[in-house]
């Protein structure tokens, strides 16, 4: 199978999964704030954004180090694999534990604690998958990633819904989250060890000191994007309340939603990217600067059109007593316009070997978001929390943009003057049919910029081959 072909199954099958996995994730937070509030979903929130700051702990960069490796030569998979385990086994253990004991140290309340304690088992379980999801990405058989992220999606929905709607309340969802991950985690692991890898654990302390010299970049990039994804939601709890982290929050899973497009499409490139950066420097070239073409036309359109329609979508989704998240989601969207190229030139950095680079961006991305949280939430709530994080994101892509470009692969942002266009006039598509069901706007919006775009030849026949492919990849799925 050519190369091309291989990426476009890959990513056919990828959106197919994490579509599903977020469909189900995003109407799971629905039936959270609406059975238990927005006090309810900050606890929800605050939890897992608590323990997650203690994930650092718990990959020291060893999944993207191996998937990079490895997509390069997979007979690196029996030497690398067993090893590994045994060390994200134990980083993971710790990473589960150093949560629950430093919680107890607070004066939250002991639901929180004990929500904790839940919240760290299910993702150790969790953690310990990443290992044979790096296998999973580096064969480039995605097909086992999308089944363990659905299975796991599905398990959380059908048991988290029947818990809420008895009343049984958080403690009682987050026990469920514990058994939908593990139930997952041991379906992903009979998948790889059966026809993928055979592997033997085993602690070998020189290859492990030897392995994290050359992953520790990738897993001080891991720490910084942690904090700077995680740290706004827990100062928000500690610094304001629940219904405030709540309200946050509920615009901030729309974002997360919305996410998967800039990481499917990078945990599909990543691997080939990693081979052409070694065998075929021209072709890398192509695929980057295609890729990022791609991203931006996509988010351009999804920031202006949701920035206007906020507070429809907001209404539509979780009622009026999250009214105060419309403000958030104005804010927020532009963030992950940012996002969808950040992620793809930061990932482009870790192909070229040049992950160094992408690190010390993320670092100082997490001391700037940090200090900016510290002075925008005391005076602003949440919406300070939300514009420091498009700030940071803005320095972001300064950075990256500038790395990639010394590097010798700099995009002219002049190609996306079409898709600039077509989003403006989009806009003024959705001004005029504001009058109009949220359900209605939204296709007529993507139609017309769509339908701008083919006139401008903002997009070609190459394109829509492309796309006609991934949907036909995405739509057997269903067959």
């Amino acid at each position: 199978m050519s190369h091309t072909k291989l990426l476009i199954k890959n990513t056919g099958i990828l959106i197919f999964g994490e579509v599903m996995s977020r469909v189900f994730s995003f109407f799971l937070i629905i039936l959270i704030a609406r059975y238990l509030g927005d006090v309810g979903l900050g606890k929800y929130s605050f939890v897992f954004a608590f323990v997650g700051v203690f994930s650092v702990l718990s990959d020291f960069g060893s999944t993207v180090y191996m998937t990079r490796e490895i997509s390069r030569d997979t007979s690196l998979s029996d030497k690398y694999f067993g090893k590994v385990f045994v060390f994200k086994l134990l980083v993971g253990l710790l990473a589960t534990v150093l949560p629950v004991v430093v919680i107890f140290f607070t004066s939250q309340s002991m639901e929180i604690k004990t929500g904790v304690l839940l919240t760290s088992i299910a993702m150790f379980f969790y953690y310990i998958a990443f290992s044979f999801r790096a296998v999973v990405n580096a064969f480039e058989v995605q097909g086992y990633q999308s089944l363990y992220v659905i299975s796991e999606r599905i398990i959380a929905f059908i048991l988290g819904a029947f818990v809420l709607y008895r009343g049984y309340g958080l403690l009682a969802l987050l026990a469920v989250l514990v058994l939908s991950n593990a139930s997952s985690y041991f379906i992903l692991y009979k998948l790889v060890s059966k026809n993928i890898i055979k592997f033997q654990l085993k602690f070998d302390y020189p290859f492990i000191k030897s392995f994290l010299k050359s992953s520790a970049p990738f897993w001080f990039t891991t720490i910084f994007m942690t904090i700077y994804f995680k740290i706004d939601t827990v100062m928000l709890s500690f610094m304001k309340d629940y219904a405030v982290t709540g309200w946050y929050n509920a615009a901030y899973k729309i974002i997360d939603a919305l996410s998967f497009v800039p990481f499917v499409i990078i945990t599909v490139v990543f691997p080939p990217m990693s081979k052409f950066y070694k065998s075929n420097a021209n072709f890398l070239r192509i695929l980057y600067e295609k890729v990022f073409y791609y991203l931006a036309l996509l988010a351009l359109p999804l920031g202006l059109g949701a920035t206007m329609l906020a507070d429809r979508i907001i209404l539509f989704v979780y009622k009026q007593s999250f009214v105060n998240s419309v403000i958030a989601l104005q804010i927020l969207m532009w963030a992950l316009v940012l996002i969808f190229v950040n992620y793809m030139m930061g990932y482009f950095l870790n192909s070229i070997e040049k992950q160094k680079l992408f690190t010390l961006t993320t670092g100082l991305c997490a001391v700037i978001n940090i200090i900016l949280n510290f002075i925008l939430i005391p005076p602003y709530s949440f919406k300070g929390a939300a514009i420091a994080t498009v700030a940071t994101e803005f320095f972001n892509f300064v950075m990256l943009y500038y790395f990639t470009s010394k590097n010798g692969y700099k995009i002219n942002l002049s190609i996306l003057a079409k898709p600039l266009i077509a989003t403006v006039f989009m806009g003024i598509i959705i001004y005029y049919t504001m009058f109009l069901h949220l359900l209605l706007i939204i296709p007529i919006a993507i139609a017309a910029y769509f339908a701008i775009l083919l006139i401008m030849r903002g997009i070609h026949k190459e394109e829509l081959d492309i796309a006609k492919m991934v949907y036909l990849q995405f739509s057997s799925k269903f067959k």
